[in-house]
């Protein structure tokens, strides 16, 4: 398989097959007038230069990825079952341009006709007649090209007038006789390892083969807060609508990618077919409430477990677990204002933290996460310069905001938390 050396071996080998080719009649004997012939590698605007000398000029100026081998493993290395990086699967366009001697374009086209024959006479790359053994292998030794499972082709590549047209403008010089080839396909060795399974000698435990579920597995659909919130909290219920999960020995599993591990809970009493019910234990019944639990998004799925099977998991559904706040003060004379935030459950170091002071962002002046797992956390923030007047405040962690209202009245109905109101005077 080729390395990084590839592009550069490639093209030192066609320039190196065109130098000694095109030298050369078709009746095998040198050609007197190309004796000089000098082969270039450059851009078409720089190749001329001042040379007045027979050239041709081979320019790299295309690489693109090979859409039939860009995504395949790599062969006689990676079988079933095994991943790796695909090889870096490329296709090489050139441009060939010929330059006769003091410009005489008859030359050129002798030129550009002979350098045409040697590459159709001689299509794949490291093999030629021109060239023995120890020339070919010190041309591509140390880029792996001869040990590619595919052979490197050289194919004329039409191209329009148009095409041809853009082409010679982006070099912005004088057009000269030219043709386009297309180089196919390079295959560069990804250098990131293989992970290789270990062969299988038992199908599940004491070779029992598949386990085999009679019943359909539970299908979630959505999870609803109570009082219809748009994110749950803890203290509170929430709903899991789906379908199949009336059936025995579930657990409720929540995963945010913050935390180490899921968090299981057992399901409310009364679970039907389409909806179960769960309780977000608040501080009052899990001392340990706080720090379980991070402000955040989370996934729910249902873990299904029966004695003689392993655990089966469910598809996963969104929720929101939002921060409850308490603020202080209250109130404040307008000017440079202080706010202490409290907010449960704990927030973690690394979450993004910023206070919503009415329309206002407010970045977070300190935080502090006390010892006891039953204290919470407190943010202070400086809003500056506040004027008059009543500002709703909201905690963004993670991107939920804490939810400012509360349900009042009856029919219960949503009105704006007094608690998360600072009145400026």
């Amino acid at each position: 398989m080729s390395n990084s050396t590839a592009i550069a071996t490639i093209t030192a080998a066609i320039g190196k097959l065109l130098e000694t080719g095109v030298k050369i009649n078709d009746d095998g004997n040198p050609d007197p007038d190309l004796t000089d012939l000098d082969v270039t590698m450059q851009p078409p605007g720089k190749a001329r230069g001042t040379k007045t000398s027979n050239q041709i000029n081979l320019f790299l100026y295309q690489v693109l990825p090979n859409a039939a081998l860009r995504n395949m493993d790599f062969p006689r290395k990676v079988r079933s079952g095994e991943t790796a990086f695909p090889p870096l699967a490329l296709n090489l366009n050139y441009l060939l341009t010929a330059y006769g001697k003091n410009d005489d374009d008859s030359l050129s086209h002798r030129i550009i006709g002979r350098a045409m024959r040697i590459l159709n006479d001689f299509p794949l790359i490291g093999v030629s007649d021109l060239f023995n053994t120890a020339e070919i292998t010190g041309l591509l030794s140390g880029s792996g090209v001869t040990l590619q499972p595919e052979h490197i082709r050289i194919t004329l590549l039409p191209l329009t007038l148009d095409e041809l047209s853009k082409l010679w403008l982006m070099f912005q010089t004088d057009y000269r006789i030219s043709a386009a080839y297309q180089v196919a396909v390079v295959l560069i060795e990804s250098t990131q390892p293989v992970q290789s399974s270990l062969p299988v000698l038992k199908r599940g435990q004491d070779d029992r083969g598949a386990i085999v579920q009679s019943s359909p597995i539970p299908i979630l659909i959505n999870v609803q807060p109570s009082g219809s919130m748009p994110s749950a909290t803890l203290g509170t219920n929430i709903t899991i609508y789906g379908t199949n999960m009336d059936i025995g020995g579930i657990k409720a599993r929540f995963s945010n990618l913050r935390l180490p591990s899921p968090i299981e809970t057992d399901p409310l009493p009364g679970v039907s077919s389409d909806t179960i019910a769960v309780h977000l234990a608040g501080l009052g019944e899990d001392s340990g409430a706080y720090t379980t639990w991070i402000p955040g998004f989370y996934t729910v799925a249902l873990a299904i477990r029966n004695l003689s099977q392993p655990v089966l998991v469910t598809n996963e559904v969104p929720m929101a677990l939002a921060p409850q706040i308490a603020v202080s003060p209250l109130s404040a004379p307008a000017g440079n204002v202080l706010l202490t935030i409290s907010c449960v459950p704990r927030v973690h170091d690394d979450q993004p933290v910023i206070l919503l002071f009415g329309g206002s962002q407010i970045q977070v002046q300190s935080r502090t996460t006390p010892n006891d797992i039953s204290k919470p956390t407190t943010f202070t923030f400086l809003v500056n310069n506040a004027t008059a007047g009543s500002y709703l405040i909201r905690l963004r962690v993670d991107g939920i905001d804490s939810l400012p209202f509360i349900l009042k009245g009856t029919p219960p109905m949503l009105d704006f938390d007094p608690q998360q109101k600072v009145t400026i005077t």
